[in-house]
């Protein structure tokens, strides 16, 4: 009679402890496989929203999404993801978020986030180029990032047409190895990460004219509603309590402290 009271005493805090651990993850609010762990795509060649330093991934999107996952009940993982296979990173479930300058209208069948940050495509070259405007681009071997938001920015630029050679490049470090290198006379970037570079440094020039504003978004696997429901709740906390402003300050001096334009 003792040796069964035992056993099933064992078996009920068997099913206890189970329900336990299922508990806990459902707690995290999911993530991989049922884990706590939120698992971000980053585009690692895009400073100051992401990039590598000293081996490690930083940058204000890299910031941005270590505190949305605390605010989710979860620990953020960083994956750098090739960016031209994005979309295929999140249908394979190797990362549920991808988020890395990446706007609207890249995201295709993706499922989207609202805005959480704006910018702008423009033309960097160097200081000794002649280039000074859109208009002396005209002959000119322009270098850019295979499906980048510059790419979709410039073929709706009546400037396109002008243009004597255009370079498409795997990322943007490699593009602007190339302006370096001098394999070509300028590229098209983000803004926000022009002028990073522009400031640590010195030779590059920035033209005045942007090619277009736009808001930067998070992807998620489509279908995935409910995590998506997490991800703007979280970020409307974070833009209601200032720490999204902060954190423009900090990665972006100079810029607006609110990030209302991304609304």
């Amino acid at each position: 009679m003792k040796k069964w009271t035992v056993l099933l005493l064992a078996a009920v805090a068997a099913a206890g402890l189970l329900a336990g651990c299922q508990g806990s993850q459902q707690a995290g609010g999911g993530g991989l496989f049922g884990s706590k762990k939120l698992t971000v795509g980053v585009n690692a060649s895009l400073p100051p929203l992401s990039f590598e330093e000293n081996g490690e991934a930083t940058g204000f999107d890299v910031e941005y999404v270590r505190e949305l996952a605390s605010r989710m009940g979860m620990e953020a993982k960083i994956e750098t993801v090739d960016w031209q296979g994005k979309a295929q990173a999140l249908g394979e479930g190797k990362v549920e978020l991808l988020i890395g300058g990446l706007t609207a209208s890249q995201g295709g069948d993706l499922l989207l986030t609202k805005p959480y940050r704006s910018g702008s495509q423009v033309i960097m070259t160097t200081d000794y180029s002649g280039i000074t405007r859109k208009k002396d681009l005209a002959g000119k071997r322009l270098g850019l990032c295979v499906g980048s938001a510059g790419e979709g920015a410039l073929g709706a630029d009546e400037a396109a047409s002008q243009i004597g050679e255009l370079m498409q490049y795997s990322d943007s470090a490699a593009a602007l190895a190339g302006l370096r290198e001098g394999r070509v006379d300028a590229v098209l970037v983000d803004g926000d990460t022009a002028r990073y570079l522009a400031k640590e440094e010195p030779g590059y020039l920035i033209l005045p004219e942007e090619f277009s504003g736009e808001q930067y978004v998070i992807a998620l696997k489509s279908g995935n509603d409910k995590l998506l429901g997490q991800v703007e709740a979280a970020m409307d906390e974070m833009e209601a309590d200032g720490f999204t402003g902060t954190l423009i300050a900090k990665w972006f001096p100079g810029a607006p402290a609110e990030s209302e334009e991304a609304k």
